[in-house]
């Protein structure tokens, strides 16, 4: 086996620059939202990374709650049960052309339970 080929199957191929669209969600963060939900969600993400989770993972969790905080308008902090109600039915018209549940709808959907839990009780888990 010629060197260049034992080199090769060392190299990591990267199909997804899972880095880059972190480094720009979290840039996107810090410009469209309040300092309080910035910090909010830095710390989440310090959380995924402590739970060992993908960055794959931890960029479809940031770029959901953005989306979700996009829709929210105001601190993820003061937010009641009615307003996670409101962001539901939004997000459900927004992306369900008929009113169904969507792979797209669920995913926020269980996104927004993790995140909303870990707000509440400090724990991403049941």
């Amino acid at each position: 086996m010629k060197t260049s080929q034992v080199q090769q199957k060392n190299k990591e191929i990267t199909i997804h620059d899972f880095d880059k669209g972190l480094e720009h969600t979290l840039k996107t963060i810090n410009s469209e939202l309040s300092e309080r939900n910035s910090n909010l969600i830095k710390k989440y993400d310090k959380e995924m990374v402590r739970n060992s989770l993908a960055k794959g993972t931890r960029l479809k969790h940031l770029l959901i709650v953005l989306n979700l905080s996009r829709i929210l308008k105001k601190d993820w902090e003061d937010v009641t049960r009615a307003d996670i109600e409101e962001i539901v039915y939004q997000f459900i018209q927004k992306y369900s052309s008929n009113g169904k549940e969507t792979h797209h709808t669920w995913d926020h959907k269980k996104i927004l339970k993790i995140f909303f839990r870990w707000i509440k009780l400090g724990s991403r888990e049941f």
